[in-house]
């Protein structure tokens, strides 16, 4: 008995927030509607960015990622309410930061082209 509870407790401590285990098609298909809303750019530094499911070598531009604007470790929802499209290395160096801003108020920043990765977050 007291193992179970040992056992419950730590199976309920470790359900923090996970990356849902989606196909290679359905992720395929959220960066196409991010790429669309984002205009092809990245959302932090608004270098043009690709599908990576259609990159080649010879394209210019560079592959997409799916990056949780308020990250999963620090309470953020799973879902594409907070999803952006960011190149790789605007994803690997935001990391886990929390954003000094809402989501919403950064997608209104986002439409205005002078827009850096310094509105969204504190260095």
């Amino acid at each position: 008995m007291e193992y179970k509870n040992i056992l419950e407790f730590y199976i309920n401590k470790n359900k923090a927030k996970k990356r849902k285990n989606i196909s290679w098609l359905a992720k395929s298909n959220i960066i196409d509607d991010l790429l669309k809303n984002q205009k092809g750019k990245c959302f932090y530094c608004k270098i043009e960015i690709i599908n990576s499911n259609y990159y080649n070598e010879d394209d210019y531009k560079c592959p997409a990622t799916i990056d949780h604007f308020h990250p999963l470790s620090r309470g953020g929802e799973d879902n594409i309410t907070n999803f952006v499209a960011s190149c790789n290395v605007c994803n690997k160096f935001k990391s886990n930061i929390i954003p000094k801003i809402s989501i919403e108020k950064a997608k209104e920043i986002f439409k205005n082209d002078n827009s850096t990765m310094e509105n969204f977050i504190d260095f």
